[in-house]
């Protein structure tokens, strides 16, 4: 399964991507923790809007086992994790990813720019149906 949508450089796209993201899940009865998705989905799609370079897009498969969230944009820069302790207000939303994600990282794109990328395990179909 797969969803796909273009974001604007506007922050209302981060609500506007968790309304998205959560018919999704629900629709498509994707057993992923909502809460942490949500949580890393606008900590992704928050650096792209204040860091990327248009067009932005958002890219979201699943599997059996697996949901992969991705944000594609124009920018080649990589992604920068700030370090831990600093006093800034922002900037941290990587460091939550970093944690609280089962996997992530970023690529450059196949015709230029990059995409970050997080991926969460789902739960096996018994571990599903007990929820």
């Amino acid at each position: 399964m797969e969803l796909r949508t273009d974001l604007d450089l506007d922050p209302a796209q981060v609500g506007a991507v968790r309304h998205t993201l959560m018919r999704y899940v629900i629709d498509q009865g994707v057993p992923a923790d909502r809460d942490l998705l949500m949580l890393l989905a606008s900590e992704l799609v928050t650096n792209a809007i204040r860091y990327g370079e248009p067009p932005l897009e958002l890219v979201v498969r699943t599997d059996d086992h697996h949901l992969r969230l991705e944000v594609h944009d124009c920018n080649e820069a990589p992604p920068i994790i700030q370090p831990p302790g600093e006093v800034a207000v922002g900037g941290h939303g990587l460091q939550l990813v970093n944690a609280l994600a089962d996997r992530w990282g970023w690529a450059p794109g196949i015709s230029g720019g990059k995409l970050v990328w997080f991926e969460l395990d789902l739960p096996t179909s018994a571990t599903a149906q007990a929820r």
